[in-house]
């Protein structure tokens, strides 16, 4: 089925000058999610996790919920159907990465393909929904740990973990809206959850995972500082910082991409890195003096031959010097 529906999806009423559209086959809203139910029902099962693909039976029951998986992902990568219908595929990339994690990984490819954007949304959806799901199996038990310690909540964190890994080793300018977007998502999902005066927001801890993707910020980590401390900072209630230690993390990770985008475009301040050092390694004005005086000399720029021969002779005599700073 899903294969005449690509066949004959919007994009036939395109050719030959429109001859085609009365041929083209569109599917309702209700008829796309009775097909994402007949795939989360039939592919993820807890047979596909427990059965091992060691007889005829057995693979041929692999087969065809790959078949299935396929069909209903060609559907998304040949934008018949919208890129969020991706969402439900993508919370179960970690759980069943050994039978669907080819399919899958092709699937975020192709969203790619015809929007980064969208699909940055589709994977903050995603993480959105298991991590709902953590929260209220949280509720329903009797456990009165918060949910970032729960077994469930890291399972959650090492699906954002392979996600962001999706974008590649570092987010190219292409890639910088879609990053930008899954923190943005973020933020407004922990922002806009129930909370009462003075106390953290429920949804609160759903800033831990997005931590991974800060390392691919770079030159916007400061707009999304600036949009989270907008949400936050006059909330944060700092005597229970327990309840806004997600809050705090989070900030961090931003901060460090901050200080790292500064440090590389920024020029070089010996007096901001000699305020640095004091304040870091707490040492003393005379301590400072003779710190400065090693570095100083250690510069490439500022040794002769000689120099650099005295270095090497004396190199065991500068360690000693630098433990008692």
């Amino acid at each position: 089925m899903c294969d005449w529906l690509v066949l004959f999806s919007v994009h036939l009423a395109n050719k030959w000058d429109g001859a085609l559209q009365p041929l083209v086959i569109q599917c309702s809203l209700n008829e796309i999610n009775m097909l994402s139910v007949y795939v989360m029902n039939n592919v993820f099962t807890g047979d596909a996790l427990t059965e091992k693909a060691d007889t005829a039976h057995n693979i041929e029951k692999l087969h065809t919920r790959r078949s299935i998986l396929s069909a209903f992902c060609k559907l998304i990568a040949y934008n018949c159907v919208p890129i969020k219908y991706a969402a439900e595929i993508l919370r179960s990339y970690t759980k069943y990465s050994a039978a669907y994690g080819d399919i899958i990984k092709s699937l975020l490819g192709a969203c790619r393909e015809i929007s980064k954007v969208n699909t940055a949304r589709t994977i903050a959806l995603a993480l959105q929904r298991e991590y709902n799901d953590v929260v209220t199996g949280m509720q329903n038990g009797s456990s009165g740990e918060s949910v970032s310690k729960l077994t469930e909540f890291a399972g959650v964190k090492e699906l954002a973990r392979k996600l962001c890994l999706s974008f590649g080793p570092e987010a190219g300018v292409r890639s910088r809206d879609a990053i930008l977007t899954v923190h943005t998502e973020a933020i407004g999902y922990a922002r806009d959850s129930a909370s009462r005066a003075n106390q953290a927001p429920a949804n609160l801890p759903f800033l831990e995972l997005i931590i991974d993707f800060s390392s691919r910020l770079s030159p916007q980590a400061k707009v999304v500082l600036a949009e989270l401390d907008k949400a936050f900072a006059k909330r944060a209630n700092k005597i229970e910082q327990n309840n806004w230690q997600p809050y705090y993390s989070y900030r961090l990770s931003l901060m460090d991409e901050v200080a790292g985008a500064t440090g590389n475009s920024g020029p070089h301040n010996p007096a901001g890195t000699e305020a640095s050092l004091a304040e870091q390694e707490n040492l003393t004005p005379s301590k400072l003096s003779r710190k400065r005086k090693l570095n100083h000399s250690a510069a490439p720029g500022n040794m002769s031959g000689v120099s650099r021969l005295r270095q090497s002779l004396n190199f065991e005599r500068s360690k000693q010097i630098d433990k008692t700073i």
